[in-house]
């Protein structure tokens, strides 16, 4: 006998609540691994074998992990559920499903939600682990660590396609002498500035990395011309109505390059660095880039 909830085609779609499994064994499934997009995974899949699951995301602290989605029609019900484990907050489940659940399939997934508490923190802090082992401490950004993995899978990638990408690797004018006359906690506070104007700048698909001291390291996916100039002259207007930057006469200048074939990591950095020279050189505000791409403040 199916559960009457006023609507046949979702009751049609529902098993018998005496079909529901403990959720005990949901547990065993979750303790097989720390990576938390598998961890919810397993978790969704439980569930949809069971209940008309069709949509499952997950937010930590504005991280999101969209799992499963797959809505379409009408009739759905969403519904969220924070989880906490021993007073300690994990985040917020979002469920959708195919019409409503009776009380006892809620009752079922929140007993499934507690088997979820334990794997589900354990790999929170996994991923927290493995995600400072490649941000920078200070900006939050990719370090030389992720880098140089993006740098390898990009190049790998680059050999077997037609996509194109520039590296455009970015200095702060002056900043050892502001650090010298302001201190490091002044200086850090610049660092921090300017990393968050320049992931304001920057497209959805390109990638910001801090690459060492005031340096810092753009992978500009797809660039031409306007790309290349548009994310230095942003990057310029940004700092001149920055009030705490441009106050302290703080500027940048930049060097980009063409990713080649013929590029390892190595000389494409090497590269890199050698229009970052020709830059500094030339003087503030200024972006050596290939053939016409330049362009002064």
């Amino acid at each position: 006998m199916t559960v009457p909830t006023g609507n046949k085609a979702a009751n049609e779609q529902k098993p018998l609540v005496s079909s529901l499994p403990a959720s005990e064994q949901l547990l065993k499934e979750l303790q097989t691994s720390l990576n938390i997009n598998k961890v919810l995974t397993i978790f969704a899949q439980f569930i949809s074998r069971h209940l008309p699951l069709k949509a499952l995301s997950f937010c930590h602290h504005q991280e999101n992990f969209p799992i499963l989605n797959q809505v379409s029609g009408h009739e759905h019900e969403t519904s969220l559920s924070t989880l906490y484990v021993e007073q300690q907050y994990l985040g917020e489940l979002t469920y959708t499903t195919q019409g409503r659940l009776n009380s006892s399939q809620k009752n079922w997934m929140k007993s499934c939600e507690q088997q979820l508490l334990y794997p589900l923190r354990n790999a929170l802090l996994h991923h927290e682990v493995c995600n400072q082992a490649v941000r920078d401490q200070l900006t939050n950004l990719g370090n030389r660590v992720l880098l140089e993995e993006v740098l390898a899978q990009l190049l790998n990638v680059q050999e077997r396609s037609d996509l194109q990408y520039a590296v455009m690797l970015i200095d702060l004018d002056n900043f050892q002498q502001f650090n010298q006359n302001h201190g490091h906690t002044q200086g850090d506070k610049v660092l921090i500035e300017f990393a968050h104007l320049l992931r304001e700048q920057l497209r959805s698909c390109d990638q910001l990395f801090r690459f060492g001291g005031d340096e810092f390291l753009i992978i500009v996916a797809n660039p031409d011309e306007s790309a290349l100039q548009l994310i230095f002259r942003r990057l310029q207007l940004a700092i001149s109505d920055n009030c705490p930057l441009n106050s302290q006469n703080i500027s940048c200048c930049a060097g980009a390059v063409m990713v080649k074939p013929a590029h390892t990591a190595d000389s494409l950095l090497e590269d890199a660095r050698q229009a970052l020279l020709l830059a500094k050189n030339k003087g503030p505000n200024y972006l050596e880039a290939p053939l016409s791409f330049s362009q002064t403040g």
